[in-house]
């Protein structure tokens, strides 16, 4: 999470959504920028309120939250690549050993293991409540359009980091797998289809460049 505070705005780092790239790039221009621990860095939307004594004399509510979603299926995606790096074999949070399916299944059952401990973008986005509690939300198939708006935003040039070019394997389910997915997050594909057909953002017209590649 980062906080822009004369411009009452805050970044909301929404995990596997390129995150990393876009702090990199905005970090420096920040005010406050929470690095560690976890739940800090990726605080959610509608947390803060837990941190009104940061905030005072201020209320949380006069700044503006910025987030980006990813596709619900691709972002599992995401969460499988990274959860079956070497680094963390052997341990209860790798998927080396389990295909993409059995993730998938284990992430939407109802006591999830270890490695499917991952939370949801509904969740993150949307708090407990049916509808956003973030402001703006960009798609991450227009992550350009983040950049663009910090920018005028702020008032400063920004530079957004080239893609990564290596193309990650797509990963499928089988047509019973996927339908459960579907109606075990149908609201959270719900809300990724408002995002996509920017009903919750602002950014500039026709800017549309291709996915990027930020796992």
């Amino acid at each position: 999470m980062l906080i822009f505070w004369p411009q009452r705005l805050i970044y909301l780092a929404v995990p596997k959504t390129g995150s990393t790239a876009i702090e990199s790039v905005l970090r420096p221009y920040a005010d406050v920028a929470f690095n560690n621990p976890p739940r800090l860095k990726h605080a959610k939307a509608g947390t803060m309120r837990k941190f009104k004594k940061l905030f005072s004399p201020h209320d949380p509510a006069e700044f503006e939250q910025v987030a980006v979603m990813r596709d619900p299926l691709e972002w599992l995606g995401s969460w499988y690549r990274y959860r079956s790096r070497p680094v963390l074999n052997g341990t209860s949070n790798s998927t080396a050993n389990i295909t993409f399916e059995e993730f998938v299944e284990a992430v939407i059952c109802k006591d999830p293991p270890p490695f499917a401990h991952i939370g949801s973008q509904f969740r993150f986005l949307c708090a407990d409540k049916e509808v956003p509690v973030a402001d703006r939300i960009y798609p991450y198939t227009r992550i350009n359009e983040v950049f663009t708006y910090f920018e005028k935003r702020l008032g400063i040039p920004v530079n957004a980091p080239k893609a990564n070019k290596s193309i990650a394997e797509p990963l499928s389910l089988p047509p019973t797998t996927l339908r459960r997915l579907l109606d075990a997050r149908e609201a959270e594909f719900a809300l990724y289809d408002q995002v996509e057909a920017g009903l919750l953002c602002e950014g500039p017209p026709g800017l549309r460049p291709g996915t990027p590649q930020f796992d």
